[in-house]
Parts: structure tokens; sequence; C-alpha cells
């Protein structure tokens, strides 16, 4: 008599443990938690569109960190390229019109564009510092870009690089002591 109740009980708590698995215990919804869903809700039914304000935020940073907010664009021909903002550090007047963009000109990469339009485009090889705007670009070498009346695009181991301007250097000045009479 002692081994059926012992047998009934065991299968009573399997039972009990296989329901707990088909049911996780869940946390009661917040009432922020409840709105939301509610708001989803009756928007659906209105037929408009939910979008919680995290998604618009997002949404708002994305565009003002799109790629083409953050490039400039060389375009010649049939051909266009995107180099980073402040990549171009010489734009003579008479080539201006190449930062525009044609509706008819297909997308190539850097390293295509370069080589097809070397006759009006010079590269200026500029170091990490100078890139950050912590050391000038020579005088020496600000002439000659002058000078040559291409377009110059400042670049890191052969690859287009912003390149911030660097602070003007503080000058002291100097001041009179004041003499006692």
């Amino acid at each position: 008599m002692v081994l059926p109740v012992l047998c009934s009980a065991l299968i009573l708590s399997t039972n009990a443990v296989e329901e707990s698995k088909e049911q996780p215990m869940q946390d009661m919804p917040t009432e922020e938690a409840l709105s939301l869903k509610f708001k989803e809700i009756e928007q659906r039914s209105t037929g408009t569109a939910y979008v919680p304000p995290e998604a618009s935020i997002a949404a708002e940073v994305a565009a003002s960190q799109s790629l083409l907010n953050s490039s400039e664009i060389l375009c010649y021909g049939d051909a266009m390229t995107l180099v980073p903002k402040h990549a171009v550090i010489q734009t003579p007047k008479n080539l201006a019109a190449r930062l525009k963009p044609s509706p008819d000109a297909r997308l190539v990469t850097w390293i295509e564009f370069l080589p097809a339009n070397r006759s009006w485009i010079n590269t200026i090889e500029v170091s990490l510092e100078q890139a950050e705007g912590k050391v000038p670009i020579a005088a020496e070498t600000s002439e000659s870009m002058t000078k040559s009346g291409k377009l110059v695009v400042a670049t890191f181991n052969g690859n287009p690089i912003s390149v911030l301007t660097t602070p003007a250097p503080t000058v002291a000045v100097p001041t009179k002591p004041i003499s006692k009479p």
C-alpha cells in the first residue's frame, strides 16, 4: 500500500515540473510599458504607424551621420567619388564645379578615380599629427600647392583623410613694466 502512494506522489511531482517549464514566470509590466503597448494597439486600429521615441531619435542621428553628409564629392566626366569632408585642402576657382555631383555619373572608388583624373588632382601625404591639426602643413608645401593650380586632396597612406585646421599660435604681447616715479 505504501508503494502505490509513493509512485503516485512521484508522478504528480514530475507533472508539476513539466507544467512549470511550459509557463515561465514573468515580471509585472510597468505602467510605462503598458501605456506604450496601449498606444501601439490604438494606432494599429486607426491605421497610423507607431514610432517609438527612441526610433525617431535614432533615425535623426543616422541621417545626420550619413555617408553623404560626412563626405565631399569629386566628379568629372562620367565618374564621381567620395572623399571625407575637409580632405580637399585646396580648390582653385576653375575647378569648384567638380565638387558637385552629376546625375549621370557613376560612383567609383578613390583608387579608380585618382589615376583617371591626375591631370587636375594632386595629393599631399600628411602625417596623423597634421591631420589632427596638431602640426601645420609646411609653408613650402602650401606654396607649391597654390602654384600647381590643381585641386589638392590630403592623403594618409594613399587614402583621403580629413585635415583639421591648426589653431593659430598664441603670441605673447610684451608689456612694459610700470615705472615708479
